[in-house]
């Protein structure tokens, strides 16, 4: 490399960098968190990927592509940066203010009902917002797929036959892998005007798609909630899921969904 494209290099190298901090700073101080979380950017993960401990009030955000210089950054790229560090800023600000005893109580109850109306509630708020100021499109997975997804968690046995060596789906594989499903639902409904928008396979989906989603957008609103708000709000989620579930078969659901009841 001649000394000339070292020094180029270099150049949009810093000019990147300067960048990122000039807009995580930017977001930081829309949120007043200036000094509440800490920040880290990690080489590994993409633009469109970030993730926030709340145990260490640390938010953590991709920087992959803007490492290769070689390959230009788009206003969409950067666009795509800016929504996902408010994302996760979303999440920060959403659980400081929660009070101490709501804290320690949702802390100590994981893969439980409420934990997982914290969380759903929690990502519809953070998914709205970001959304809200820096709009994505891109989805991920298509509705089809999703509908196809929810199926079997009460049409067969697979989940629960699985064992809970490293490879098999044990409890909290399970969770995690509604969890995800639930949150799939959420995002189209905020990046789809029309969803749910496809013909139903199956009785009850489109009813429980809109049915949840109209309850995430009521507590979301609410924000911050209580545990005995959170209580609640798990209450009538459950109730929405079991609209997609035949009767006979949520016995089997709520094992294959992994949430301690």
């Amino acid at each position: 490399m001649s000394v000339f494209n070292r020094v180029l290099k270099n150049y949009e190298a810093n000019k990147r960098k300067k960048r990122i901090r000039l807009y995580v700073n930017q977001i930081l101080n829309e949120f007043s968190l200036v000094g509440a979380v800490k920040v880290e950017f990690n080489a590994d993960m993409t633009i469109r990927n970030g993730r926030y401990d709340r145990f260490k009030s640390l938010v953590i955000v991709g920087i992959q592509e803007t490492l290769d210089t070689s390959e230009p950054i788009t206003d969409q790229d950067w666009l795509a940066f800016k929504n996902t560090f408010h994302h996760e800023l979303t999440h920060a600000k959403n659980y400081i203010a929660l009070d101490d005893a709501t804290k320690e109580k949702i802390n100590n109850e994981l893969f439980t009902l409420k934990h997982f109306a914290f969380k759903l509630i929690d990502e519809y708020s953070a998914y709205s917002s970001a959304d809200g100021k820096y709009r994505q499109t891109g989805i991920g997975s298509s509705e089809e797929i999703i509908q196809r997804a929810l199926k079997p968690l009460w049409s067969n046995d697979y989940f629960v036959e699985q064992t809970t060596s490293q490879n098999g789906y044990n409890d909290v594989k399970r969770y995690e892998h509604f969890v995800d499903l639930c949150t799939a639902v959420l995002v189209h409904s905020i990046r789809n005007d029309k969803f749910p928008s496809i013909k139903e396979t199956y009785a009850g989906y489109n009813e429980m798609c809109k049915s949840l989603v109209s309850i995430l957008e009521e507590y979301s609103a609410q924000l911050p909630l209580n545990h005995e708000e959170y209580e609640e709000a798990s209450l009538r989620i459950w109730e929405a899921l079991l609209i997609m579930v035949p009767k006979n078969r949520v016995t089997l659901f709520k094992r294959n969904v992994g949430i301690i009841f």
